[in-house]
C-alpha cells in the first residue's frame, strides 16, 4: 500500500505573544501547524487573522509567502515529514472539511491557552489554539496520539516524534525558497483582511 505524507511544521517568531509563552513554557517552539503537502501550500492553524494584530483570530491557512510569515521574515521553523495511510490522509481531510468550509465559525481559544500552561483543561464549542487544532486532528485521524487530553498538549510535545522525520531546519521564508513547485491548485482559504 502506497503512503501518504503529511508535515508538521513548529516555529518561533519573536512576536511579543510568543515572547510570553517561551517565557512561560521555557520551551523554543510556541506554534504548530499541519501541511498536506511539501510545499505547505495547504498549511493550517489557529493563529492571527490578520498579521499585524494579535486579536483577530481563529482558524486560518497559513501562507508562508505572505500574511504573518511576510511580516515575520524571522520565523524560525522545524518541518517534519510524516507518511500516512490513504485512509488516515482521508480521515485528516474530512476532519479539515467542515473548518474549511466555514473558517469564520472557528474562533481562538484564549482562555484554553492561558489553562493549558496551568495543566487545567479548558474547552469552548468551536474554539481551539494550535496545538490543541492539531493533536485533535491527528488522532481523530488515527494518525498519532500523545496520550493526553488535547486542551493540554503545547508545541513542543511534537519535538523528536519517533515517526517523524525532519526535513528542514531554519527560517521559514528560506523553506519557500526551497520548496518544491506548487502541486495543489484549487482554491485555497485565506486570510481575512
Amino acid at each position: 500500500m502506497e503512503k501518504k505524507e503529511i508535515y508538521i511544521v513548529l516555529t518561533k517568531t519573536r512576536t511579543n505573544l510568543s515572547k510570553m509563552i517561551r517565557f512561560f513554557t521555557q520551551k523554543p517552539y510556541n506554534h504548530i501547524s499541519l501541511a498536506l503537502d511539501a510545499s505547505l501550500y495547504r498549511l493550517y492553524s489557529f493563529g492571527r487573522r490578520r498579521p499585524t494584530n494579535p486579536f483577530i483570530t481563529g482558524f486560518i491557512r497559513e501562507d508562508i509567502e505572505r500574511g504573518f510569515y511576510h511580516y515575520y521574515n524571522d520565523t524560525t521553523c522545524i518541518v517534519y515529514r510524516l507518511k500516512v495511510t490513504p485512509e488516515q490522509y482521508q480521515r485528516l481531510e474530512q476532519f479539515l472539511t467542515p473548518f474549511l468550509r466555514d473558517p469564520l465559525k472557528y474562533r481562538f481559544n484564549f482562555i484554553g491557552l492561558v489553562t493549558c500552561g496551568l495543566h487545567i483543561p479548558f474547552a469552548r464549542k468551536n474554539r481551539y489554539f494550535c496545538s490543541q487544532f492539531v493533536s485533535e486532528a491527528l488522532s481523530n485521524s488515527g494518525i498519532l496520539r500523545l496520550g493526553r487530553d488535547f486542551r493540554l498538549v503545547q508545541p513542543a510535545d511534537f519535538l523528536g516524534l519517533e515517526n517523524a522525520v525532519e526535513v528542514y531546519r531554519g527560517k521559514i521564508t528560506e523553506y519557500a525558497t526551497k520548496r518544491p513547485e506548487k502541486i495543489y491548485t484549487a482554491p485555497l482559504y485565506a486570510e481575512t483582511t
